[in-house]
């Protein structure tokens, strides 16, 4: 075992035992996952599940599970649920663990692109738990949305931003300003990894969650291969259905705006809507833009709703 995975594994378990103590609302399925988690090989008693650098061969997404299950609520997420949760932290950074040391190059196009939709999805959900714990008021929209450019984590051994993640890897646009601070040989990687993933699919605009009210909801479940076709399709009709998100009688998501270019390498957008909408266009003012509300997507306890 390397000295770099010793030292990990020592972090990892002083992470988990030091905290706030035992969290008594955390299932036993989870804390099972706490337990039987060994930063050298993930779920996986295997050892060639490890190559010789420490990456991983293989990913597990129950974690990931783990933590959605404890803490989604609708199209919410509880993040003081989870800030308060040492056991909820910890699960999260063994995924975010996870997530740095997996070789994506044993991946398929489908399981890779379920990793990269899942990574974007938790390193935003730890970035806003970060964020709140210094500003209660924090929104992603602060400091000139700072939140998507900063070097956030590392997925594959790919040190990333949020905005390089979505905008770099998964849609291949590495021009973009707020990727400027990346190098060309980062964004010659960015690229190769995009290359390896295929041509995008524009559902995924409705599987990332930008941890605001206007954003495609976050999915209660991670995102896996076997599944994914199915789960975009429903991404994608939840999102044509919310007239306050999607489409309707006040307008459509500007999403369709700031990414026309996606959308109508598949179909004009009035069409690209028909296809997930229940009702088709009926109601559909597809000439206006509704409003994108950056408000968090926090869940409020004391409601039982979003704030």
């Amino acid at each position: 075992m390397s000295d770099t995975i010793c030292i990990c594994k020592l972090l990892f378990i002083a992470f988990f035992v030091v905290g706030c103590g035992v969290d008594i609302t955390f299932d036993d399925r989870n804390r099972g996952l706490l337990e039987a988690y060994d930063p050298d090989a993930g779920f996986l008693e295997d050892a060639s599940a490890v190559d010789a650098s420490g990456m991983l061969t293989t990913l597990d997404h129950s974690a990931w599970a783990g933590v959605l299950t404890a803490h989604h609520r609708g199209d919410c997420f509880d993040y003081d649920g989870l800030s308060a949760s040492s056991e909820a932290r910890a699960l999260l950074g063994q995924y975010l663990d996870q997530l740095s040391r997996v070789q994506l190059d044993g991946l398929d196009g489908q399981d890779r692109l379920a990793l990269w939709i899942n990574a974007y999805n938790a390193i935003t959900v730890q970035g806003v738990v970060d964020a709140r714990m210094s500003d209660p008021q924090f929104r992603v929209d602060a400091n000139g949305f700072a939140f998507f450019q900063v070097r956030s984590a590392t997925v594959g051994g790919l040190v990333v931003s949020l905005d390089a993640l979505e905008h770099g890897i998964v849609r291949g646009e590495v021009g973009r300003d707020s990727l400027s601070g990346f190098d060309a040989t980062e964004k010659d990687q960015f690229l190769a990894e995009h290359a390896a993933l295929g041509p995008f699919d524009p559902r995924v605009h409705f599987a990332l969650n930008c941890a605001s009210r206007s954003c495609p909801g976050l999915r209660g479940e991670p995102f896996r291969g076997e599944s994914l076709d199915t789960q975009l399709d429903h991404q994608a009709s939840l999102f044509m259905d919310d007239p306050l998100k999607g489409a309707g009688p006040a307008g459509i998501s500007a999403l369709f705006t700031w990414f026309r270019t996606d959308f109508e390498q598949v179909a004009p957008i009035p069409d690209y809507i028909a296809m997930y909408r229940m009702q088709g266009l009926d109601g559909v003012n597809t000439e206006v833009s509704l409003e994108y509300i950056w408000a968090l997507n926090d869940f409020d306890a004391q409601t039982g709703s979003c704030r």
